[in-house]
C-alpha cells in the first residue's frame, strides 16, 4: 500500500481512505469553481452595482434639490421678517 502522507507513522489512514478523502476536496473543489464561474458570468452582479449606482445619483439630486428649496426659503423668510420688522416700527 502507498502511503500520502509524508510523515511515516502519522497518518493512520489507508490508501482508500485517503484516495477517498482526496476524491471528496477534489469534488468540492470542483463544485467551488463552477459555483465561481456562474457567478462571474451572471449578469445579477453588474445589474446590482448599476441599480446602486443609479441611486447613488438620485439620492445626491434629492439633496442637492432639497439644499436649494432650503436656502431659497431661507431667504423669502427672512426677506418677510425684516419687511414685517420695518413696517411694525
Amino acid at each position: 500500500m502507498m502511503s500520502l502522507c509524508t510523515l511515516p507513522g502519522v497518518c493512520s489512514e489507508t490508501y482508500s481512505e485517503q484516495n477517498n478523502l482526496l476524491k471528496q476536496r477534489n469534488f468540492v473543489m470542483a463544485r467551488f469553481s463552477k459555483a465561481l464561474r456562474n457567478f462571474i458570468k451572471a449578469e445579477d452582479g453588474p445589474t446590482a452595482v448599476e441599480y446602486a449606482v443609479m441611486l447613488a445619483l438620485i439620492i445626491v439630486v434629492c439633496i442637492t434639490a432639497i439644499t436649494a428649496l432650503g436656502t431659497n426659503a431661507n431667504a423669502t423668510f427672512t426677506s418677510v421678517s425684516n419687511t414685517l420688522s420695518t413696517t411694525s416700527s
